[in-house]
């Protein structure tokens, strides 16, 4: 039976700890203050949104941007407080508000291809010496390690995946930054890995981030194919990830 985008935002909720683990993760790296003014793209169903209103405390705010409606009704349903606004927008377009002491993002930019706006965008948005962190997963084979044997997912499935998915190498993303005017602060290449219960847990993952507007139905995947080929067990993923923060220095006059 295919689910609905309010199931999948729903499904996103229950299924992204991994996303969470990570997300505080890189707040705790970053030396947030209280009374901070934040920016958190991407936002999801709004678990990190809430952590950051935390830290923050009621002398700050956050903003949390998502451009999935029902991600968004999930976390005005779970996560709410007086110093907490989830806001309908892509990363892509004009950010709502400036002055933002930080801005930051988890798991997000791989599926944006403008990343260009996304720079210029937040570039603008912050203050004099705020920063821009993010997360996000580099290149690597979806295909090897996801839809290899292709037997066990329709062929509609994986070319939609692999349509929205937009890696950037190291390189590029510090040009695009450089192009803004971002000083980096710092740039780390590293692993990650992702263990999922069973087959089950593999559509589940995939299904949720493969939505992007489309729902998919069982017919999609052979579990048969997929038992032949992960197992009945645990299945455990290993992926590469970008984790960078640049700032924003006030340009000279000359």
């Amino acid at each position: 039976m295919a689910c609905d985008g309010s199931d999948i935002a729903s499904e996103y909720e229950k299924s992204s700890s991994l996303q969470k683990e990570h997300g505080l993760a890189l707040i705790s790296d970053l030396s947030i203050k209280t009374g901070y003014k934040i920016l958190d793209l991407g936002c999801g169903t709004g678990f990190l949104s809430k952590e950051l209103a935390t830290v923050v405390g009621p002398e700050g705010c956050v903003v949390a941007l998502d451009n999935d409606a029902n991600r968004l009704r999930v976390a005005r349903s779970i996560y709410s407080a007086g110093n907490l606004n989830f806001v309908e927008g892509r990363c892509e377009d004009p950010l709502p508000e400036e002055g933002y002491d930080l801005i930051l993002s988890n798991y997000v930019f791989q599926w944006i291809e403008r990343m260009d706006l996304v720079f210029k965008n937040v570039y603008k948005s912050l203050k004099d010496g705020g920063n821009f962190a993010f997360l996000t997963v580099a290149p690597y084979d979806i295909v090897d390690t996801y839809f290899t044997p292709s037997s066990m997912f329709s062929q509609e499935f994986q070319s939609h995946l692999l349509e929205k998915l937009h890696f950037k190498e190291d390189k590029e993303l510090k040009r695009l930054a450089s192009d803004s005017h971002f000083v980096l602060i710092s740039f780390e290449k590293g692993e990650k890995q992702m263990t999922l219960e069973n087959i089950d847990g593999l559509i589940q993952f995939l299904t949720v981030s493969a939505y992007r507007g489309k729902t998919f139905d069982d017919s999609h995947f052979n579990r048969s194919e997929m038992v032949r080929h992960f197992g009945k067990g645990k299945i455990v993923i290993n992926y590469p990830i970008f984790k960078a923060v640049f700032t924003k220095k006030l340009l000279k006059m000359t």
